[in-house]
C-alpha cells in the first residue's frame, strides 16, 4: 500500500486483467481494464513486397536474465528453478503467493528479485523453445547482439526502431511469430495489434484476450503449443490467400475498434 496515490481520487486503466484484483486489495478503488492499441498513423500499409517468410522481432532476455540472476543469493537459487518451472506450466499462477509458503521470512526486496528473476528465466525457456524449429534462414530476427548465439542458422538482423520501420517489416514478413510473456497472465502485447495494423499476418500464442478481442481463424491465428505453431506456421506460409484474408479481417478488426 505503501506508495500508492489517493485512492478516492484515482482512476487506473490496466492491460493486464490479472493485476486488477491484486490492485483493488491494495485499497485502489477505480479500477478498468483497457487492452491496447495500435497507432494507425504509424502502423499502417505501405504496399511493401515480402521480404520475409517468418520473422521475430523481441529481446532474447539474455542481459536481462544475467542481472535478475546476480541478485540472487545462492540459497534462493532452488526457488528460483522451480517458480520458473511453475511459470512454464501456469502463466496464471500468484507466483508472488507460491514463493512466499516456498520461504516465508524472505523479505520485500527479495521477493522481489525472485519474482523478477523467475519471469525473466521462464520466458526465455518458453520463447525460445517455441522459435527453435524454426532456426533457419527461413526465419529473419530483429533483437539485441545476443540471438545470434541462440538461434544460429536464422537471419539475424540487429535491433529494429519501433515505429516505420517496424510497421514495414511487419508488412514485409508473410508471418510474424509472436510469443508472449509470462508476467503477461491473459494479456496481448503491442504486438498483436500492431501487426495486423501494418498490414501483416501474426501468429500468436492463445492468450484469451487474444481470442476476446479477435475472431480466432478468421481475425487472427492462435496456437496452444509448440506443435500447433509448427504446424499452423508452415500451412499459412504454402496457403497464401487464406493469409491474406486473414489480414485483410485483423486489419479492419483494428481500425474498427482498437487504435490510439
Amino acid at each position: 500500500k505503501q506508495g500508492l496515490p489517493a485512492e478516492s481520487m484515482t482512476t487506473v486503466f490496466m492491460w493486464e486483467r490479472d493485476l486488477i484484483p491484486k490492485l483493488k486489495a491494495m485499497g485502489l478503488e477505480d479500477i478498468h481494464y483497457l487492452p491496447l492499441a495500435s497507432d494507425i498513423s504509424v502502423f499502417k500499409p505501405r504496399q511493401t513486397q515480402t521480404k520475409h517468410d517468418f520473422c521475430f522481432v523481441g529481446d532474447s532476455m539474455t542481459s536481462a536474465r544475467q542481472k535478475w540472476n546476480a541478485r540472487i543469493a545462492p540459497a534462493h537459487q532452488k526457488i528460483v528453478v522451480e517458480l520458473t518451472e511453475a511459470l512454464l506450466t501456469n502463466r496464471h499462477l500468484d507466483s508472488t503467493q507460491l514463493i512466499k509458503k516456498m520461504a516465508p521470512s524472505l523479505n520485500n526486496q527479495e521477493l522481489a528479485d525472485i519474482l523478477g528473476a523467475s519471469t525473466w528465466e521462464a520466458t526465455a525457456k518458453y520463447r525460445n523453445g517455441l522459435l527453435r524449429p524454426f532456426d533457419t534462414n527461413a526465419l529473419t530476427i530483429y533483437g539485441d547482439k545476443h540471438w545470434p548465439g541462440i538461434m544460429p542458422k536464422s537471419n539475424f538482423q540487429g535491433y529494429i526502431l519501433y515505429g516505420e520501420p517496424l510497421s514495414k517489416v511487419y508488412e514485409q514478413s508473410c508471418i510474424t511469430l509472436n510469443a508472449t510473456s509470462l508476467q503477461m497472465g491473459s494479456a496481448v502485447n503491442q504486438r498483436v495489434f500492431d501487426v495486423p495494423a501494418a498490414g501483416g499476418f501474426i501468429l500468436t500464442d492463445a492468450q484469451s484476450d487474444a481470442l476476446e478481442h479477435f475472431e480466432n481463424e478468421k481475425e487472427i491465428i492462435t496456437y496452444s503449443s509448440a506443435d500447433e505453431l509448427s504446424d499452423k506456421a508452415a500451412y499459412y506460409l504454402k496457403h497464401e490467400s487464406e493469409r491474406l484474408g486473414i489480414i485483410e479481417a485483423g486489419h479492419k478488426k483494428v481500425m474498427s475498434m482498437h487504435t490510439y
